[in-house]
């Protein structure tokens, strides 16, 4: 997907991210998120995501619902953070 995203638009045209899960299945066309590794993409995709090389310098919004539904928490930001290069 990145790989398209460059050939469409230009290499370090991407300014920042938006990380969240889903709970519902790739190709849904739904937007709604799920805390990390509660949802369709799990810890396993978060991973990847946050470890892509390309995005080493980007700014990320974490952008979940928490778990009381008011957003993340820093439990889930330590989360994140510790699934960089993990």
């Amino acid at each position: 997907m990145l790989d398209e995203c460059e050939r469409a638009l230009g290499a370090g045209r991407v300014g920042s991210l938006h990380l969240n899960d889903s709970q519902t299945p790739l190709g849904s066309n739904r937007d709604r998120h799920a805390n990390i590794g509660e949802g369709e993409l799990g810890l396993e995709g978060a991973r990847a995501f946050v470890n892509e090389p390309r995005f080493a310098d980007l700014a990320c919004v974490l952008e979940t619902p928490g778990p009381d539904r008011s957003g993340p928490t820093a439990a889930e930001v330590a989360l994140v953070v510790g699934l960089l290069a993990s």
